[in-house]
């Protein structure tokens, strides 16, 4: 079985590297989708920013080996996903797992994931759950049932029988399984007040609430006591604690060489 993973550049430089560090032992080839450009969901967006991640620091690294650069500009977020998914499947790939660039897994939970994709080939979707931090790898959200997990993302598709996305991530399709006692750990919120800004003023998401307001009333002011944090369902993340527990291992000093 050929297994690869994909990610995106736009904006996502303080990740990348670790990024690939987590997954090139673990799979047989990375495909990374680079444009200039934001997508298009806020038009003025596309006027104003444009991706400040160097390509040539991939060019240059020693992950150089399995990698295909796949550079282009994309007004959405499906469109460049799906080019990621149909460019693989043409390359003869079997699998094709998601790994935006503020994804981790523990080395060992890599392995795991392989192992239970191989031994379950007649799904077209693998899902997969996952921890979502809040500022800081130290602050994690807590779901509107007091839990850590924040959901299950669409993660791994099978190319034997998936040709597209329908909506950003996912394809819609019943035959999918859950893997189990694998946790994702995103790091989708840790920003800066800069990033978290350009954030909600280009992304897939930016057109179904009012960035301005949610920047201004939930992110700004936060403190360990509010609630509601979710900019477009505000239950779905209660609050966020402190967390005490173990990060993988290419993201445990991330707070401290960042002083976030």
């Amino acid at each position: 079985m050929k297994f690869a993973t994909y990610l995106m550049t736009y904006d996502q430089g303080k990740w990348i590297m670790r990024n690939l560090e987590n997954a090139y032992p673990h799979v047989d080839h990375i495909y990374i989708m680079h444009s200039e450009l934001p997508w298009g969901y806020k038009p003025e967006a596309r006027k104003t920013y444009t991706n400040n991640f160097d390509i040539n620091i991939i060019k240059e690294s020693p992950y150089m080996d399995k990698i295909t650069i796949i550079e282009g500009d994309w007004l959405g977020d499906t469109e460049q996903r799906t080019d990621c998914l149909q460019r693989a499947r043409r390359d003869g790939f079997d699998f094709l797992m998601i790994h935006d660039a503020d994804e981790f897994y523990f080395y060992e939970d890599f392995e795991k994931i392989r192992n239970f994709v191989e031994n379950n080939t007649n799904y077209d979707v693998f899902d997969m759950h996952l921890y979502a931090f809040w500022k800081s790898f130290k602050n994690i959200l807590i779901n509107h049932d007091g839990a850590y997990i924040s959901g299950c993302n669409p993660t791994i598709a099978n190319l034997n029988t998936v040709d597209h996305y329908d909506y950003i991530r996912d394809t819609y399709t019943q035959n999918r399984i859950t893997i189990p006692d694998v946790i994702c750990y995103h790091g989708s919120y840790v920003l800066t007040d800069e990033e978290l800004y350009k954030k909600v003023n280009m992304t897939s998401h930016s057109n179904d609430y009012d960035g301005e307001k949610w920047y201004k009333e939930v992110w700004l002011p936060w403190t360990l006591e509010s609630r509601n944090l979710h900019p477009i369902w505000p239950w779905a993340w209660n609050r966020a604690e402190i967390f005490t527990g173990e990060l993988p291992e290419v993201i445990k000093d991330f707070d401290l060489v960042n002083k976030l």
